[in-house]
């Protein structure tokens, strides 16, 4: 995502213009505490443009105030998007990167219960 605001906005819906632009671009990352040694930037870079936030509320203001880019989740920033504030970059590549959900397991109650059978549903 980049904020409509920002001074390269302009490549948002240009694949080949974005992928050239990405490594001018600082990319906002939320860090991962609980893996070392994995950055969460998810692909985009890896010149050391990067700008570390606590979570991912910080995130959505650093992207929106035109700070840098970087992958939000869409539930998050439905309305932002709408609203034209923020941008999908279209980029053609897609990150291969597997991501996990994990959770304890003496935490078995009946919220992760449905969690559990909804994402069985999406995820198969």
């Amino acid at each position: 995502m980049i904020a409509s605001s920002h001074e390269l906005a302009g490549i948002a819906n240009k694949p080949e213009d974005a992928e050239a632009q990405l490594a001018k671009l600082r990319k906002i990352v939320t860090h991962d505490t609980s893996v070392t040694g994995i950055t969460r930037s998810e692909g985009l870079s890896s010149d050391g443009k990067k700008l570390y936030v606590q979570n991912v509320d910080q995130k959505v203001e650093a992207i929106r105030a035109g700070i840098g880019i970087g992958h939000l989740p869409r539930q998050r920033i439905q309305e932002l998007l709408y609203s034209g504030e923020l941008l999908e970059l279209g980029l053609t590549k897609r990150s291969e990167h597997e991501n996990f959900i994990a959770w304890k397991i003496s935490h078995k109650g009946k919220g992760l219960q449905a969690l559990s059978r909804e994402l069985v549903a999406i995820f198969g």
